[in-house]
C-alpha cells in the first residue's frame, strides 16, 4: 500500500491544489472540484432532493424518506406507529431488534422455516393479531414470500414494515423488493450489496 501512494504522489511537489486531482481519474472518481462543488450543494438539498426523486422512480413509491441507516429508519417507523408488539424472525440482523427496543416495543419473534434462513408467512401466522406489526425481513437479500405475509396482515388488521435492507435491486416476481408492504427499508450502506 506505500509504495502504491508513494508512486501515486511522486510527481507532485509542494502544495496540493484543491482543483486537481491527485490520481489519474477511473470512471468511479471524482476530481477535487466535483467533490467541493457537491459539498456546496448538499447545503442546499439538492443532491438529496435529487436521490429522494430518482428513488421514486426506482421504487414507484410517492414518499421517500432518507434516514441515517436502516436501524433508524426501523426505529423511526416503529416509533410513529401506535402498536405495542412487533414479530419479528428469531434469526435477524441484531440491529433489528435494537430499532424496536429504541422505539419501546414489545418484541415477539417467529421461528426461520425448516430449511430456509427467512421466517415465512407460515410462520407468522400463529403471531399474526390485530394490532400488531409484522416486521418480515428478505435475509442477505434472500427473498421471504412477502407477498403473502403482507396478504395475511392485511387480513389480520396488522402493519406490515419489509426490512429488505440487504436486498436491493432484487426484483423476483418483477417487483422491487422494499416496495412491498406498508412501509419498506432500503439501505445502501457499505456493507450491503
Amino acid at each position: 500500500m506505500e509504495k502504491a501512494y508513494s508512486n501515486a504522489l511522486r510527481g507532485i511537489k509542494g502544495r496540493l491544489c484543491p482543483w486537481k486531482s491527485i490520481t489519474p481519474l477511473n470512471r468511479l472518481e471524482t476530481e477535487n472540484r466535483e467533490l467541493l462543488l457537491a459539498v456546496y450543494t448538499s447545503r442546499r438539498g439538492e443532491p438529496l432532493e435529487s436521490l429522494r426523486e430518482a428513488l421514486r422512480c426506482i421504487t414507484g413509491r410517492r414518499h421517500v424518506f432518507l434516514s441515517p441507516s436502516g436501524r433508524a429508519a426501523i426505529a423511526q417507523i416503529l416509533s410513529m406507529l401506535p402498536h405495542q408488539e412487533v414479530v419479528m424472525p428469531a434469526y435477524t440482523c441484531p440491529v433489528v431488534k435494537t430499532a424496536a427496543e429504541v422505539a419501546g416495543k414489545r418484541i415477539i419473534y417467529v421461528d426461520c422455516s425448516a430449511g430456509k434462513l427467512n421466517a415465512t408467512s407460515a410462520e407468522f401466522e400463529a403471531e399474526a393479531r390485530p394490532g400488531r406489526v409484522l416486521l418480515p425481513t428478505h435475509v442477505f437479500g434472500l427473498p421471504t414470500d412477502i407477498d403473502n405475509i403482507c396478504a395475511l396482515a392485511k387480513e389480520r388488521g396488522c402493519v406490515t414494515i419489509e426490512d429488505a435492507a440487504a436486498s436491493f435491486p432484487l426484483r423476483p416476481g418483477g417487483r422491487l423488493l422494499g416496495t412491498v408492504a406498508d412501509f419498506g427499508v432500503l439501505s445502501f450502506e457499505r456493507s450491503k450489496r
